[in-house]
């Protein structure tokens, strides 16, 4: 079944079929690539995004019940930062693991994304909508 899902997916993308492999790596962007494997049924994905920021964004790892399987995040001993999701392949269509992929690289994007700066203090006066 996972062959069938990774070639369904690769159509659904307008990529090559290539060949049927027990671990798929795919290019998100410049920056990440994304591997779906399956063992015992079990359909992995895994992102490894490097060294973890410190501290970690709270936005980044909230997970909603309703999305479905969850997107979790793991820290490995070296400090690097996974994100990863696991569903049996039965319960997987292509449309749907496209939709998992999409999450994970949005929540990649959201737990890697720079601190937003502070904004700059303003004089209050010109908040107000005066000039002092």
């Amino acid at each position: 079944m996972f062959p069938l899902l990774i070639r369904n997916l690769r159509h659904l993308l307008g990529l090559p079929v290539g060949a049927d492999e027990p671990v798929t790596s795919l290019a998100i962007d410049e920056q990440w690539a994304v591997h779906i494997g399956c063992e015992d049924d079990m359909v992995t994905v895994l992102l490894p995004l490097g060294p973890a920021p410190d501290p970690l964004p709270d936005a980044a790892l909230v997970n909603s019940l309703a999305q479905w399987p969850p997107v979790l995040l793991d820290l490995s001993e070296q400090g690097e930062a996974i994100l990863w999701a696991r569903e049996h392949v039965g319960r997987l269509t292509a449309e749907q693991l496209h939709a998992l992929l999409v999450r994970v690289a949005a929540r990649a994007a959201a737990l890697m994304a720079p601190a937003a700066a502070p904004p700059a203090p303003q004089d209050t006066a010109e908040v107000a909508g005066r000039k002092a």
